[in-house]
């Protein structure tokens, strides 16, 4: 009997332990990256006619080159986006090693007792 009481004891004072975090999160940071706008689908040209006159192939041009600077800007913005998050990943990475490290010392530590 005496060693099912030490055992209720314990678990209601281990309890709130294991619900309670040591770094006071209630969750771990969401990143803080920018996510770019879509790109412009609209900005897509249309196929040029078959035997475009000149004028067409130079509008043509004109939105293909426009098209692809659209293009270019959005890319650049998705190559930000996805550097920001691997460093919020490696970020977190280290963190997980510092705590797993913090937490093997604190282990190794009682194990020495």
């Amino acid at each position: 009997m005496r060693i099912t009481s030490i055992c209720i004891a314990l678990a209601l004072t281990a309890a709130p332990a294991l619900a309670q975090s040591n770094i006071g999160l209630d969750k771990y940071p969401a990143p803080k990256c920018t996510v770019p706008p879509p790109a412009d689908a609209s900005l897509k040209p249309a196929a040029p006619p078959d035997n475009p006159s000149d004028a067409q192939a130079t509008i043509y041009n004109s939105r293909v080159r426009a098209y692809n600077l659209s293009m270019r800007a959005h890319n650049d913005g998705v190559k930000v986006y996805a550097d920001c998050v691997q460093a919020y990943i490696a970020a977190g990475k280290a963190d997980i090693a510092r705590i797993d490290t913090a937490i093997k010392a604190a282990a190794d530590a009682a194990n020495a007792q």
